[in-house]
């Protein structure tokens, strides 16, 4: 099989899934690599680049979650589409998934169309994952200088005028909005909401899986970026 070809890793714990999936991918052309837990699939990839990764949830040690996470935290790794492939089927397991970084979610048991159909569409999503990532350089934000500076400014209003506060905030850059919000006494969802009034955008508490637009952009990317959804 020629090394052009599409790598695609499938984590499962289940030898008899693996086997099955493994068979049904290369006989349409892919490469396979499986692992059977997720440090197994860590491990892999310190040495290898797939363009895809079909994750079970449900493993032990590590469960998909967790490497998921991790890969979102590895800069060469958090580009590759995640499909979580799982038994579970609750909506709180799906939005759990793209939370963490999935461009999409199939649940356990899937038609052999359906799941050919989701790799072939996410391939294409890694093409254009890998495109942004050439695009926006590594520590590079695509945000605006004039419009961060106001959004700072605006930031400012809100939060409590401290000497500590003005100090973090004229250091702050947007791609450690996020990592410094403790810093300024605000969590998360509080900087959510900040950028979104500033942008005149609405603000989703809650996502709905449903109406989630899969393997649009990478969660990276959107850190990066402070891209908001």
């Amino acid at each position: 099989m020629s090394a052009t070809q599409p790598l695609i890793l499938y984590v499962d714990d289940e030898k008899a899934t693996r086997k099955v999936l493994e068979r049904l991918l290369t006989n349409h052309g892919y490469r396979v690599l499986t692992a059977e837990n997720g440090e197994q699939a860590l491990a892999l990839l310190q040495n290898v680049t797939p363009h895809l990764i079909l994750l079970d949830v449900m493993m032990p040690g590590l469960d998909g979650y967790e490497v998921c996470a991790r890969l979102q935290q590895d800069e060469n790794l958090a580009y590759i589409p995640v499909i979580f492939f799982t038994a579970l089927e609750e909506e709180q397991d799906k939005a759990r998934a793209f939370a963490l970084g999935a461009a999409d979610y199939l649940t356990k048991p899937v038609q052999k169309n359906v799941l050919l159909d989701k790799v072939s569409i996410h391939l294409k999503t890694n093409v254009r994952w890998q495109d942004l990532r050439q695009q926006t350089p590594s520590g590079q934000s695509a945000s605006l200088p004039s419009n961060f500076l106001r959004f700072k400014t605006f930031l400012a209003h809100r939060l409590p005028a401290s000497v500590d506060t003005q100090k973090t905030l004229s250091v702050l850059t947007p791609s450690s909005l996020y990592s410094m919000s403790i810093r300024l006494g605000i969590n998360h969802s509080q900087i959510a909401q900040a950028i979104a009034e500033f942008l005149s955008i609405p603000y989703l508490p809650t996502i709905n899986p449903k109406d989630v637009i899969l393997g649009i952009f990478p969660p990276s990317f959107c850190k990066t970026n402070v891209v908001v959804a």
